[in-house]
């Protein structure tokens, strides 16, 4: 039976299918794992994409963001530049202003009167200008050592002191200016905050 060319045919036929059936099964679970490992990658190639686009937004709005404080450095220097250049220019009339007078436009300067400012007016204007925690409190006096003190002080008060008319202005100039550069700065940080 194993002779007959009919039987070895169909063995031949029947083996070549079972071959064929078994290399197309391959085949077919190779396509499989390779469309899953594809699938798989594509996943990995989504989420790189989105990281990507994620740094990416970030470096843009690093970048911006260095824009705006490099801006507004820019701008407060300029401030800074200005205010050291009105700083120059009212200095060079302190002794102008604080040292004559007219009394009507037609006239000729004159020399200005004296103008005395005690002590104590001084001590208050240096404590306006400081942090009250630099200053004692002004609590009354406990003892009589401090009584006689705060009596003799309340003199002192009220003596001469060396500061001029222009000794005030160039104070009042280089407060005002340092006043004017501490409000450009908050608001420049406030512009800042709000973009």
């Amino acid at each position: 039976m194993l002779s007959n060319p009919l039987f070895i045919k169909l063995f031949v036929a029947i083996s070549l299918f079972a071959c064929g059936l078994g290399l197309g099964g391959a085949i077919a679970y190779d396509i499989a794992s390779q469309r899953a490992k594809l699938e798989k990658l594509q996943v990995q190639e989504s989420t790189l994409l989105d990281r990507l686009n994620i740094a990416r937004q970030a470096m843009m709005q690093r970048l911006a963001m260095q824009a705006r404080s490099e801006k507004v450095a820019l701008e407060l220097d300029q401030t800074r530049n200005q205010l050291a250049e009105t700083r120059i220019s009212l200095n060079r009339s302190i002794a102008r202003v604080t040292t004559v007078y007219k009394t009507s436009p037609a006239s000729s300067p004159q020399p200005l009167p004296a103008c005395v400012f005690t002590a104590g007016f001084v001590r208050s204007w240096n404590s306006a200008l400081a942090s009250p925690a630099n200053y004692p409190s002004a609590s009354a006096p406990s003892s009589a050592a401090d009584q006689a003190q705060t009596s003799h002080s309340l003199d002192d008060d009220l003596a001469a002191s060396p500061i001029q008319q222009a000794d005030l202005l160039s104070n009042h100039i280089d407060n005002s200016l340092r006043c004017q550069g501490i409000e450009a700065q908050l608001n420049q940080l406030i512009d800042w905050h709000r973009e």
